[in-house]
């Protein structure tokens, strides 16, 4: 028990660390729709963005973290949903999450299955694609436009500002912001992307052009892409859309690009609209070792094509369940720091984790003084990872650590007698070693790391 006592000591510290941390969030994210999957659970089972989901089967929801949890919690379970939609509470809807694996971290193979109903909290601004001879393009809007009001009204929700338009019956005011180039001299960087914005006042006619509204989301057509990346290779250009990966629709371009980034080096297939046909494109995202944050040597997938879009959140609601959240996203957290901790832990024994990314205490020292810009959230968080590190390590059978003490303690029982002295002088010296030939290298890992990369 005494053995123990440490390694038990850095588990339950971080999870009174998380609960300190999560009981201050008197404000939380309201369990507002902000995107769909078109052909995802919520759209089929009739939800639509914008709606509050208030219930399911008989629970108040009262907050996102709540509706997360619950949907997360329940794969291929019948779900009995009710929403508010302007004000009005709806009549329940049936709906079951799909059964997914979500990949935790996909360098260590670290996966979870859980529910899905393709949704997500935040929601897409209006920046539009126009159509050639529509009454968007007879008003003078360009592609990646980006909507900012009509007539008085300020806008800020794609589908929203898109409602709005197709009920106009007369000619009607609108201002858009505009992506323009930047002057070459004022360019400090060519790093740095040549773009600013510019407000446009114009006036759109519902009757002018063909008569259609001819607008569309930009969220999953091509801004850019990278001169000899395999993207161009392939003959994806500026203005393609992607409509699916591997047949699969999503509800935002940072999905696609998560899917992607779980599965490194393997080919996916693109399905691409390009002037109303659609084709298939097969191609393989390359995977390079990158500089990251603290100097570190980052696995990244390289996507070379860009989008221009943007999001927005709902603002957040009052905490009406702190102490019901608190336990709830403790022991979230708590799970996933320790799950990702010992994936990493294991990683260097399997191959999966190289060496060289392990840190010492001069890491340690780098990691902790960002606590003044970053705050003393921060500071906490970083405090349990170290707790769990810790008490994993210390679990590892190297005689001097516990766990080689407790090693030592089960071959004593198997042997139903103590190992000899010499036995235990030996174990010492060994584990001793493992020990200072271990600080060596992190030590030298530092070194490198901070002065020599």
């Amino acid at each position: 028990l005494i053995v123990l006592a440490g390694p038990v000591f850095n588990f339950i510290l971080p999870f009174f660390i998380f609960f300190f941390l999560f009981t201050s969030h008197g404000q939380v994210a309201p369990a507002v729709l902000g995107t769909l999957q078109p052909d995802g659970v919520a759209a089929k089972a009739g939800l639509q963005p914008g709606d509050i989901v208030v219930e399911t089967d008989g629970s108040p929801i009262r907050g996102w973290w709540e509706l997360e949890r619950t949907i997360s919690s329940n794969p291929g379970v019948a779900l009995q949903v009710v929403v508010e939609r302007d004000g009005i509470r709806q009549s329940p809807v049936s709906l079951t999450p799909e059964t997914m694996v979500d990949v935790v971290a996909p360098e260590l193979g670290l996966t979870r299955t859980v529910g899905r109903i393709q949704i997500e909290l935040g929601y897409r601004r209006p920046i539009v694609t126009v159509a050639p001879g529509s009454a968007a393009a007879a008003a003078g809007m360009t592609s990646w436009d980006e909507i900012v009001a009509i007539g008085e009204t300020p806008v800020d929700r794609y589908e929203s500002a898109v409602r709005i338009l197709s009920q106009l019956k007369a000619p009607t005011q609108l201002t858009v912001i505009r992506p323009a180039p930047m002057p070459s001299a004022l360019a400090k960087s060519p790093l740095l992307e040549l773009e600013t914005v510019a407000a446009e006042t114009l006036t759109f006619d519902p009757k002018a052009g063909d008569g259609k509204l001819g607008l569309g989301s930009s969220e999953f057509v091509i801004y850019d892409v990278v001169p000899g990346s395999p993207e161009a290779k392939h003959g994806l250009v500026r203005g393609d859309e992607i409509v699916a990966i591997d047949g699969a629709r999503k509800s935002s371009w940072g999905l696609i690009a998560m899917e992607v980034r779980a599965h490194p080096g393997d080919e996916r297939e693109l399905l691409v609209r390009r002037d109303g046909k659609e084709f298939t494109v097969k191609l393989a995202f390359e995977q390079r070792t990158v500089k990251g944050e603290f100097n570190t040597d980052d696995a990244q997938v390289m996507v070379g094509m860009s989008h221009r879009s943007g999001y927005a959140s709902p603002d957040s609601v009052p905490n009406e369940a702190r102490l019901a959240y608190a336990f709830q996203k403790t022991g979230a957290e708590t799970m996933r720091v320790f799950g990702l901790t010992a994936a990493s832990l294991a990683g260097l024994f399997t191959g999966q984790v190289e060496f060289k990314q392990m840190g010492g205490p001069i890491f340690i020292y780098e990691v902790a003084s960002r606590t003044s810009e970053e705050g003393w959230t921060y500071f906490f968080t970083v405090m349990a990872w170290l707790s769990i590190s810790l008490g994993l390590i210390n679990l590892v059978p190297i005689p001097v650590l516990d766990g080689g003490h407790l090693l030592l303690f089960i071959l004593e029982g198997l042997r139903r007698k103590p190992l000899s002295m010499r036995t235990r002088q030996v174990a010492f010296y060994i584990g001793f070693s493992l020990i200072a030939v271990l600080m060596v290298l992190v030590f030298r890992n530092d070194i490198m790391r901070a002065y020599f990369n």
